[in-house]
């Protein structure tokens, strides 16, 4: 993850069906830190907020390309 953002790659993580604070910390380190109200890391307990968290991360990703 480190490596990616050093080289300004967006990484965006999805923690799905867990429940560990410290393997949450891990995912929030990997995802691309929070700027401009963007959102890199997301938590989805069931199948709805996963389609959500992909529909989300698709959304930001179209925008991004609008924008360039």
């Amino acid at each position: 993850c480190h490596r990616m953002k050093a080289e300004n790659y967006l990484v965006y993580t999805i923690m799905f069906g867990l429940d560990s604070n410290s393997t949450e910390k891990v995912f929030r380190a990997c995802a691309t830190p929070d700027t401009d109200d963007s959102k890199y890391f997301f938590e989805a307990d069931n199948e709805t907020e996963l389609k959500n968290a992909f529909r989300d991360i698709a959304a930001d990703l179209v925008d991004l390309h609008v924008s360039k």
